[in-house]
């Protein structure tokens, strides 16, 4: 289980479903997969408005995979996610650039 996506991250998104609105995302889904710690699908609507769930879709616009270990370096600022993505720490399947919306947005949230 990792506390970020299964506590924090859902507790202000359901305070705030509009919180990740700069991302720009609208009407599209990302799946974010953590080795040994689980998958999480983001699912933005029509406005841009996002809910988080624990799990997988079967045909995400886009899908995100790392290992744990990577994934808590990005939480905190340690790895550099381009540096991970050119090293292959970080895979996308899908739509590129809508994980790097995601990941901005994030990170604006969370590290302004």
């Amino acid at each position: 289980m990792h506390v970020f996506m299964d506590q924090e991250l859902p507790t202000r998104l359901k305070s705030n479903p509009s919180l990740l609105q700069s991302a720009g995302i609208k009407a599209q889904s990302v799946q974010v997969v953590v080795e040994g710690s689980g998958a999480w699908t983001f699912e933005f609507d029509a406005q841009g408005a996002v809910k988080l769930s624990s799990g997988s879709l079967l045909s995400p616009t886009c899908t995100i995979e790392t290992k744990s270990d990577v994934f808590d370096g990005l939480l905190k600022g340690s790895v550099n996610v381009a540096t991970a993505y050119l090293f292959r720490k970080i895979k996308i399947k899908g739509d590129t650039q809508l994980a790097i919306q995601l990941g901005l947005a994030l990170k604006k949230v969370f590290r302004p």
